[in-house]
């Protein structure tokens, strides 16, 4: 049975008793300013409850902070009361390991994120209706598959959310809605997020063992910065697709230091660290094996630069109250963050605008009037060093319809025929005849067999198949090069046969059908979730076999390829069109079946720096290639305002790593694992 408890201040929360583990006390610690504040105190609550008796009390120090302890992982809201100001509240939803609240300026009215990150007044809500269906599942540990007992389990959406703990063995049931997110989190692991609850099958989640960062954030000036923002998220977006979507993030603490726990191990993450009056500043950090956590960071903000201007319409008068928005394209692009840096700012009366505490890189500018859809301005680059920056007279002219924010992204590696019929068919011109027979092995006439006929120099694909007596005919193929392949049910498909139309019709092909081989097997190293993803392709010479892992029944995450001729094949499982594991395998007698298991491991990290002319290129796409797939293998980010790049889970071999910025291309060959970070400087304007 579950627990329905509602409240007049916070979302219904629906609570399904499971197995606990056995408690542990949580430390909660934050910081209230002014210091000193009359009559402050803090409180704990739990989540659900309103009105309830505090289950840990507080009273600020001299010097603000203050510290609170939970009795156990949980679902949790801070309140902080003073004498004559509103009381305010901070939710810990959940709280898994200790935690530092970002400080709070009691007297003030929350609303400036970079300030009050979390904090807010109490505010009444109308609880909705339940979930009315039950899911259960499973939580796992991501490298044992053992079960996670006590782990907390929930969903939240709108006003619902639902939670229960794992049992003994893992296993929970919990009220969800399918298609919606469901997380996991338990101590010692980085939370799970399965992007979406199947509608009848079990729930899987898998927790990677975490290690804990520490560092210390300080101004340019080696004075720390307490109150500071520190994040964490993956250095590329396949982890993303992986279960970690969620970022780990928390606070400094006075002396400038900071503690995350629940990092992902075996991962290259970037940390972000920002602060009211000083530029974000952001740097790559690596973990190594569980229990073995990494070296202390050091992160140094400084001013940054301003940004000014003057918005005017076409005819040169001041533009007011307009809204000027400064993105940082360069970050979606990179897959370094939830969404886009963003910087908001309102022209004044004489159409003047100013953005302060910038970073380097380069921005998109946007401007509108209330209700108007922004329009396009100049593109900006910021530059890495503090300057003032002016960019004098900018006119608002209107926005065209289509225009909209836009990531650039490239789309690294050649295109390949993954599926003939996926494939658009162009309506065939005036043309010449093609026709043929298929029989089979001991050469009779095989009915409905399926021809295709394709040019690679036209990219045109004409489809076709073959009647009752084993004949087929296109009437009407134009001049060119082709390669004829057929197939059928229970046969490989025929070796591509050369076909040239010259001004004349081909006559009398044969194409002889034999029994086709298997590979089957199992994908490893991913989340039942994931696995419906999962495309596994067949491919030699140019010939290519698609089979979707989701056609499969069950989520097991079998696959079986059938009708490949006999000789050498290259296994491909894709997660994402950059994200693959690849194998090799061959078939030595028709009819063979073969046992390939495809996993996907976790890789070690490639990172760099960029340098055009000795200066840092921010911006620029770094993708890796495998040398030995002609470039089908590719993994692709964008290089930070630094010029700092870092791919992580990559498999070991040798690559070609690529640079594109403008008119600037780079090509050099890579070892993977590397000796150390890359240092790629090119000439300005090269082409190599």
């Amino acid at each position: 049975m579950h627990q329905i408890s509602g409240t007049a201040a916070l979302p219904l929360l629906l609570v399904l008793l499971a197995t606990p583990a056995w408690p542990e006390p949580i430390r909660v610690t934050g910081r209230i300013e002014p210091a000193g504040a009359a009559g402050a105190r803090i409180e704990l609550h739990s989540y659900r409850e309103a009105a309830g008796a505090a289950l840990a009390t507080s009273r600020p120090a001299a010097d603000g902070s203050f510290a609170l302890t939970a009795p156990d992982i949980g679902f949790y809201r801070v309140l902080v009361r003073a004498d004559g100001v509103p009381d305010l509240e901070h939710p810990l939803a959940p709280l898994v390991d200790e935690a530092e609240l970002p400080p709070v300026r009691l007297g003030e009215t929350p609303g400036r994120s970079e300030r009050f990150p979390g904090w807010g007044q109490v505010a009444a809500r109308t609880p909705s209706a339940p979930p009315a269906t039950l899911r259960t599942g499973r939580v796992l540990d991501a490298v044992t598959r053992q079960p996670i007992a006590g782990a907390l389990v929930w969903q939240q959406f709108d006003a619902i959310f639902s939670w229960t703990r794992s049992a003994a063995d893992g296993s929970f049931r919990i009220p969800a809605e399918a298609g919606r997110p469901i997380a996991a989190a338990a101590p010692g692991y980085a939370r799970a997020v399965r992007p979406e609850v199947p509608p009848d099958a079990p729930v899987s989640l898998a927790l990677k063992p975490a290690v804990i960062l520490t560092g210390r954030v300080e101004g340019s000036e080696g004075r720390p910065v307490a109150g500071a923002a520190v994040r964490v998220v993956p250095t590329d977006p396949y982890p993303y697709y992986r279960g970690l979507r969620d970022l780990v993030s928390g606070f400094t603490r006075a002396d400038g230091t900071f503690r995350l726990l629940g990092v992902p191990a075996r991962s290259m993450l970037q940390v972000g660290a920002e602060a009211e009056g000083f530029a974000p500043a952001e740097q790559v950090a690596s973990t190594g094996e569980p229990g073995q956590n990494p070296a202390p960071l050091r992160m140094v903000l400084g001013p940054g630069s301003s940004l000014t201007g003057r918005l005017v319409g076409l005819d040169g008068q001041p533009v007011a109250r307009a809204e000027i928005l400064l993105r940082d394209v360069a970050a979606w692009d990179a897959g370094l963050a939830a969404n886009p840096a963003e910087h908001r700012a309102i022209s004044d009366s004489a159409g003047r605008f100013r953005f302060e505490h910038l970073a380097g890189g380069v921005r998109q500018l946007r401007a509108g009037l209330p209700g108007a859809t922004p329009s396009a301005l100049p593109e900006v680059e910021i530059p890495d060093r503090p300057d003032a920056l002016d960019l004098g007279d900018l006119r608002l002219r209107p926005a065209a319809p289509e225009e909209a924010w836009t990531a650039a992204r490239i789309n690294a590696g050649p295109a390949s025929l993954s599926s003939w019929a996926a494939t658009p068919e162009p309506p065939p011109g005036p043309g010449r005849a093609v026709s043929g027979r298929v029989t089979d092995p001991q050469g009779a006439p095989v009915a409905g067999a399926d021809l295709l006929l394709h040019s690679f120099d036209a990219g045109r694909l004409l489809r076709g198949s073959t009647s009752a007596d084993g004949s087929f005919l296109f009437p009407e193929v134009p001049d060119g090069s082709y390669r004829l392949v057929a197939r059928a049910a229970g046969f490989a498909d025929t070796p591509a046969a050369e076909v040239r139309v010259a001004g004349a019709p081909v006559a009398g092909l044969a194409l002889r059908l034999a029994p086709g081989g298997t590979v089957a097997g199992r994908i490893l190293g991913l989340a039942e979730h994931e696995l419906p993803r999962v495309q596994v392709t067949a491919w030699r010479e140019g010939m290519e076999t698609l089979l979707p892992l989701r056609a499969l029944a069950g989520t097991d995450g079998r696959y079986r390829i059938s009708g490949l001729p006999i000789g050498e094949w290259r296994i491909t499982a894709r997660r994402t069109a950059a994200f693959l594991v690849e194998k090799t395998v061959r078939l030595t007698a028709p009819g063979e079946e073969v046992t390939l298991d495809l996993s996907f491991p976790e890789g070690v990290a490639v990172s760099g720096r960029v340098l055009l002319d000795g200066e840092p290129l921010a911006g620029a796409m770094v993708a890796l290639g495998n040398a030995r797939t002609d470039g089908r293998q590719a993994r692709q980010t964008s290089t930070r305002s630094d010029g700092s790049f870092a791919i992580s889970a990559v498999e070991p071999g040798s690559y070609k790593l690529l640079v594109l910025a403008g008119g600037v291309k780079h090509v050099q060959p890579v070892e993977v694992p590397q000796k150390g970070e890359l240092l790629i400087e090119i000439a300005g304007g090269s082409t190599r």
